[in-house]
């Protein structure tokens, strides 16, 4: 009987210890879709949180997902296009459309 009742009391405390450190451990995740102006994915865009200098890119259909929380700015950058500063809204759901960059290619050059 004493057993039983001292497994059981382990198992309440694991159980406890478990669903805490689960707690602990969640994050802000912010999520979003980029597109360019004819509503196409933009793949390979850049987004960096400004106040953590976390990133993560676009994949093949212009989703990310970052650990953002409501209210952070975020940059969203790739060349070719204008950069956009954005602010993650407390939906934690972003989707922009970026424009395409008008680049003189002499320009570009010289500046390299």
């Amino acid at each position: 009987m004493k057993y039983q009742r001292l497994l059981r009391s382990i198992l309440v405390v694991w159980i406890f210890l478990i669903s805490a450190q689960s707690g602990f451990a969640q994050k802000d995740i912010a999520t979003g879709t980029v597109l360019d102006q004819n509503k196409e994915p933009v793949v390979g865009a850049i987004v960096i949180v400004k106040s953590t200098k976390k990133n993560a890119s676009t994949d093949a259909d212009g989703k990310f997902a970052i650990d953002a929380k409501a209210g952070d700015l975020i940059d969203i950058t790739l060349l070719g296009f204008q950069p956009l500063t954005v602010s993650i809204p407390a939906s934690k759901t972003v989707n922009v459309t970026m424009q395409e960059a008008s680049v003189d290619l002499e320009e570009f050059v010289r500046k390299l």
